[in-house]
């Protein structure tokens, strides 16, 4: 899986909701940086796997509560990797855009002039 997902866990009968992230594709380094975000910023360590293909490729498990699915959105509006929240049918939603890539220079240029000629 190359998607970063994250989805709601467990069904739990207190007001917050318990969320778990897999950040996939990580190397070394990446995971060292990745684990001390996260931690500082509220998550816990669950998990940690290797892709069957790739023993140098990990992936990282992560859970968390967030009081409101919109607090949730907030965080991984922030977060620096793309990524997708998995609902219950299976299917899933970009939550940001961090991988996005930004228009040329030269072809916005040119969008502004031939608007102008209009």
């Amino acid at each position: 899986m190359e998607e970063n997902i994250i989805w709601k866990y467990g069904e739990s009968g207190n007001a917050e909701s318990s969320y778990r992230i897999q950040l996939n594709n990580l190397d070394r380094k990446d995971k060292r940086k990745i684990m001390n975000d996260m931690l500082k910023s509220g998550w816990d360590f669950s998990g940690e796997g290797h892709a069957p293909d790739d023993k140098k490729k990990i992936s990282l498990l992560f859970t968390r509560d967030f009081s409101s699915k919109a607090l949730m959105v907030r965080w991984a509006k922030k977060f620096p990797r793309d990524l997708y929240f998995e609902n219950r049918d299976g299917s899933t939603t970009k939550i940001n855009n961090k991988g996005r890539k930004k228009k040329n220079e030269k072809e916005t240029a040119r969008n502004l002039d031939q608007q102008k000629r209009v």
